[in-house]
């Protein structure tokens, strides 16, 4: 019997069947190391790991791939003791308890853990810190998430932004300059999001500015009255009845088009969440998202190969169609020459009966020579050069409705 290998080994073979059975942040937690780090030692040895979105085609019943195992599985490995200094094991802690745990707190008395800023969200907030004013900040373009978020919580939207980016660079995706603004490539799908503050609405207080400019138009409207002088109400000073006011709370929502597959799209701070702590499901989205879009891609390439398929059948039936429909003209014509042959015989043995005139002998004669003519026309060797003319006994043949079918040329009109 062999000898099982210490706590802190394990065979290649062993730990390419826990990485596929089971997410790979697991099984890094239960050695006491990172996912990075047995992820490298993964990759140094030639042990193949799930790809992204794995785990989530799995928990949707999807079809997954699982390449062999290269190379010695008894080989041993030393999976613990592969701290660096500055990393942290994973904590071996479902993602329910840790939701629970932060469930647990209030969201104005859960401790902020600090989070070092993204370098990749440098651009999109040295612009909102560079904007004035004590409403909302907007900012969006090349080079910049969209972010609309006022003073008070611009450090709450830079820490969920650093933790979002940070979490999509960890399962192995990236974020890329798009045209208009920083979006997130999942398994080669583009996905973008917008970070926004909530609102409140309060009912308006008029600024003196807009008391005094609608006192003016009434005035104007008074002088108006007594000179019959015209005022258009378009000039009337506008009033708005609410305001809108940043609370406090963020709302990040991902493109329209993350609803459309039927995946949640609309993250926000509740009493007992906030943004921060709904990293997890928003990278869940993610990947969702990137699995609905594929397997409609592959639907929709399905769809169209059927769709061409049909139209070659189609098509394949309507040549079948046009061929047969010149067969029987060529047939009809070759009819028409074999019943006139047989009517100018019975007409021609009638006239020999009586041939004493000279030009009725001699008309004779010539309509001898004439079915002779038509004889020829009807005659296999002849027939033959008229079907090679048009390839017409071709079953593959495409002879366009204005060709003759006797003689390949243009049909007389």
């Amino acid at each position: 019997m062999t000898d099982a290998p210490p706590p802190n080994q394990l065979s290649r073979g062993e730990l390419y069947r826990r990485i596929w059975e089971t997410p790979l942040i697991r099984v890094a937690a239960e050695h006491g190391v990172t996912n990075f780090l047995l992820a490298a030692l993964c990759q140094r040895h030639d042990i193949p790991t799930p790809p992204a979105g794995y785990w989530s085609k799995i928990a949707h019943g999807k079809p997954t791939n699982r390449p062999p195992l290269p190379g010695d599985p008894d080989q041993l490995l030393i999976v613990s003791g592969l701290q660096k200094p500055g990393f942290r094991a994973s904590k071996p802690i479902s993602r329910v308890e840790r939701r629970a745990q932060s469930a647990a707190l209030t969201p104005a008395d859960r401790p902020l853990t600090p989070v070092p800023a993204h370098p990749k969200l440098n651009k999109t907030f040295t612009r909102l810190r560079t904007q004035k004013g004590d409403g909302l900040r907007h900012v969006t373009g090349p080079g910049c998430f969209t972010v609309v978020v006022s003073d008070a919580v611009l450090d709450r939207a830079e820490r969920a932004l650093s933790l979002l980016v940070a979490e999509v660079e960890q399962r192995g995706w990236s974020v890329r300059t798009g045209e208009k603004r920083l979006e997130f490539v999942v398994d080669g799908e583009t996905i973008g999001c917008e970070l926004t503050e909530l609102t409140d609405r309060v009912p308006h207080r008029p600024t003196d500015k807009e008391l005094a400019a609608k006192a003016a138009y009434a005035a104007r409207l008074e002088a108006a009255k007594r000179t019959g002088a015209y005022v258009s109400t378009w000039d009337a000073p506008k009033i708005a009845d609410w305001d809108r006011v940043p609370n406090g709370k963020l709302s990040l929502t991902l493109d329209e088009a993350v609803g459309y597959a039927g995946i949640r799209r609309t993250f926000s701070d509740r009493k007992t969440q906030q943004v921060e702590t709904l990293i997890d499901c928003v990278t869940d989205a993610f990947e969702g998202y990137a699995v609905a879009v594929k397997a409609r891609r592959v639907e929709r390439e399905r769809q169209r190969v059927i769709a061409e398929e049909q139209q070659r059948q189609r098509e394949a039936r309507q040549r079948r169609q046009d061929l047969e429909t010149k067969r029987v003209e060529f047939l009809d014509r070759l009819l028409a020459r074999a019943e006139r042959i047989s009517a100018i015989r019975s007409f021609q043995a009638r006239l020999a009966q009586d041939t004493t005139l000279a030009s009725v002998a001699q008309f004779h004669g010539w309509i001898s020579d004439y079915v002779e003519r038509l004889e020829a026309e009807v005659s296999a060797e002849r027939i033959a050069e008229k079907i090679a003319l048009t390839d017409l006994m071709n079953d593959d043949a495409v002879i366009a409705s204005w060709i003759d079918v006797e003689t390949g040329g243009y049909r007389r009109s």
